[in-house]
């Protein structure tokens, strides 16, 4: 006598397998944007390693022009002091920018990996849930064909061939998740290290641009003292 179960049983594993597939391309198309992201973030990082040489070379020229206020007189030293202020705050509003897009790409990185781990997560609950459904029907069909020996020594390989997709899934998923894991410490490392040499070469700057700004502007003083006498 046939199962009336079956067809209803057969069904759920056809829709959970199709939710399992959907799910999966889901989640390698999150891997392709999740490097996509990371593409972008390195051509941004070069673009700003760029900027800031081209930014420390206007520095060196700052300095050049602050140290020839020493011989302009009154109104020429306002206009060549005003006129390096004015580079400065570009400066500034430069790494200020370049540290808002960090910030964003930053996030949008985040996003795309906090819906993957979602993805994952049903992807998970979707196997387990057909793991369940396949053991009730590995169990019934065993148990209507126990009568016949050849057929038990099938089922028996069936469900020792459906135990093992599943575990290559369930591998295939923790294997998609290592590599990811890698990825991201291998990102997170190159992008703390570079924000900290930035950091480090940022500080050294303004140490040397506010020393060498303070001895032209001592030397300026010098200079009005020396011609009001």
């Amino acid at each position: 006598m046939p199962d009336p179960l079956a067809p209803t049983m057969d069904n759920k594993l056809n829709d959970l397998n199709k939710r399992i597939v959907e799910i999966k391309k889901k989640i390698q198309l999150s891997e392709g944007q999740r490097k996509a992201n990371f593409e972008e973030y390195e051509a941004k990082k070069h673009e700003y390693a760029e900027k800031i040489t081209t930014l420390k070379q206007s520095i060196k020229e700052l300095y050049v022009e602050y140290a020839n206020t020493q011989n302009n007189e009154g109104k020429s030293r306002v206009r060549t002091g005003s006129e390096s202020y004015g580079k400065k705050r570009n400066l500034d509003e430069t790494i200020a920018r370049m540290q808002e897009d960090n910030v964003r790409l930053r996030k949008k990185h985040d996003l795309i990996k906090y819906q993957r781990n979602k993805r994952e997560q049903r992807l998970r609950s979707l196997l387990d849930e057909y793991g369940r459904l396949m053991n009730n029907k590995m169990r019934k069909i065993f148990k209507r064909k126990m009568e016949n020996p050849l057929r038990n020594k099938i089922v028996k390989l069936e469900v020792r061939l459906e135990h093992m997709r599943m575990m290559q899934i369930k591998a295939n998923i923790t294997r998609m998740r290592y590599a990811s894991m890698c990825s991201d410490l291998k990102r997170k490392s190159v992008f703390y290290a570079s924000i900290l040499k930035n950091l480090e070469d940022e500080i050294k700057e303004r140490e040397n641009e506010t020393k060498r700004l303070q001895a032209s502007e001592k030397i300026s003083m010098f200079i009005v003292y020396k011609n009001s006498v």
